[in-house]
């Protein structure tokens, strides 16, 4: 099964969150810089996991 890309890094970030110590928040400027893609790209799928929260 082959998994989108967008869909691969909601996985990630997912992972990354549940992961921080304490339940710090990160910033996504942070998170886009450790998974190396752009931060609009990445607060576009942020706003997606939003809206599916």
């Amino acid at each position: 099964m082959k998994i989108n890309k967008s869909v691969e890094q909601a996985i990630y970030v997912l992972l990354i969150l549940a992961l921080q110590k304490d339940g710090e928040p990160l910033k996504s400027r942070i998170l886009s810089a450790h998974l190396k893609v752009s931060d609009s790209y990445l607060k576009k799928i942020l706003m997606k996991l939003k809206k599916a929260a």
